[in-house]
């Protein structure tokens, strides 16, 4: 007799049963048998938005000072509802944990015994968990380290149940949760936890973790999937994950090298110039590659704070190694040193001056002399003697009058100046402004 495939099909609840169970659910007094059936519905129905009717209820019931304690399956329920419930529904939810009556009620609960109520708060808070003022038996169960006797196993299993125990992750970003950082160092639990994106995209959250751990930790993700499932999620985000493709990148490990370079590649020229003012993490994982995005986003935030006149040190502290990534180097400097002289105000402090005026490159066609001169006074005003020489050095061509402010500062500036007298000399002949001997030359 060949074998044949028989479909059942999967008898749905009528429609009005949810709106039904919740007008008749007694949340003050509910029966095993009125949980277990919500529960049971709620598995086959778990998008419909009467469900609200029930997380209402359940509310409501939260909120009240003079509710019964003990009560565990409410809990449990509670976090069912919130783990398939509307974003709206679960801010309600994530509220009412968080008023003082349901955390004046809850000091008076015997954790030991309501289990699913330390589940229902870590699924709603997460890595808020331990900073929003919940009673010392909820908050001190998280600060003790896993364990795995009893209490601590019933936790874990309840959230296996769940199908979340990668929230785990999420409480693990609080580095005061020492449950959540134990259960992910116990091992017991890698191929529930690593299969999970939470890891890889909340690596550089973990102020826990060492260098060694963050690196075991995208292993581990490598070698059972969460890796590849945080894929899509984080190249879609450069900016927003530029840490966490630093810390994956210097792993070591060659399996990563394929979704950092293929996040570099999908960077926009204005995402490269938005991370450039925050750090460098994203920059860092260029390694010898060059990108056109990349030349044009430098261009656009070198541009951007010059005029606005504030630097990030992390960038112009160090502009050399920025510029060995560059494609067409010369080319965004000329531009750039066209810029610099266009400015009001001279953005760059003498440590930075010196980064970029080995890079700069003068091209006298495309910078005006009255700007060079503008440029000259501001440093003599100052004064940066060391610019000057610089400026000299470069062979620039003036060729226009200069202005007859310029012009006196100089020759004022050569009757008192000491140590800098064949510089302004050379200035003053560079910019064809005559000085009249002074009279110890004269004297000779």
């Amino acid at each position: 007799m060949s074998e044949q495939s028989v479909d059942f099909p999967m008898v749905l609840p009528a429609q009005g049963t949810i709106k039904s169970l919740a007008a008749s659910f007694d949340v003050n007094n509910p029966t095993p048998e009125s949980i277990s059936l919500l529960l049971t519905t709620l598995s086959y129905v778990p998008n419909s938005d009467e469900w609200e009717l029930v997380a209402d209820k359940l509310v409501g019931w939260s909120s009240n000072p003079n509710r019964p304690i003990g009560n565990d399956e409410v809990y449990a329920l509670m976090a069912r509802i919130f783990l398939e419930c509307n974003e709206v529904t679960r801010g309600k939810i994530v509220e009412v944990l968080t008023s003082q009556p349901f955390i004046v009620k809850t000091t008076q609960e015997n954790i030991s015994k309501t289990n699913n109520l330390l589940v229902l708060c870590a699924v709603a808070l997460k890595n808020k968990l331990l900073t929003s003022g919940l009673g010392t038996n909820i908050s001190n169960y998280w600060l003790t380290e896993y364990d795995n006797h009893e209490d601590s196993s019933e936790v874990v299993s309840l959230l296996r149940n769940l199908g979340v125990l990668d929230n785990i992750w999420l409480l693990a970003r609080d580095v005061s949760n020492e449950f959540a950082i134990g259960v992910i160092r116990s091992g017991l639990f890698d191929s529930e936890l690593y299969v999970s994106e939470y890891g890889p995209i909340y690596v550089d959250d973990f102020e826990w973790a060492s260098d060694d751990d963050k690196k075991e930790i995208i292993i581990k993700s490598i070698k059972y999937g969460g890796l590849s499932n945080a894929r899509e999620e984080m190249i879609s985000d450069p900016v927003g994950y530029r840490s966490c493709f630093k810390i994956i990148k210097s792993s070591g490990v060659k399996d990563v090298n394929n979704i950092v370079d293929t996040a570099l590649k999908s960077t926009t020229a204005a995402q490269w110039a938005e991370t450039l003012k925050s750090d460098a993490d994203l920059f860092d994982c260029l390694g010898t590659r060059r990108d056109y995005n990349f030349k044009e986003g430098f261009i656009t935030f070198a541009e951007e704070e010059f005029r606005e006149g504030e630097l990030s040190s992390h960038v112009w502290d160090k502009l050399d190694v920025f510029a060995e990534k560059l494609m067409d180097s010369d080319d965004v400097f000329e531009k750039l040193t066209k810029t610099y002289f266009e400015l009001e105000k001279d953005p760059l402090s003498d440590d930075q001056f010196r980064h970029f005026s080995a890079l700069a490159k003068i091209d006298a066609a495309k910078i005006k002399s009255d700007l060079i001169g503008k440029r000259i006074e501001t440093w003599l005003t100052a004064p940066n003697f060391d610019r000057i020489i610089w400026l000299l050095n470069s062979n620039f061509r003036y060729e226009v009058t200069p202005s007859e402010s310029l012009c006196v500062r100089i020759k004022d500036m050569y009757k008192e100046e000491n140590d800098h007298k064949d510089m302004i000399l050379a200035l003053a002949s560079k910019l064809n402004i005559d000085i009249p001997p002074d009279n110890n030359e004269l004297a000779e």
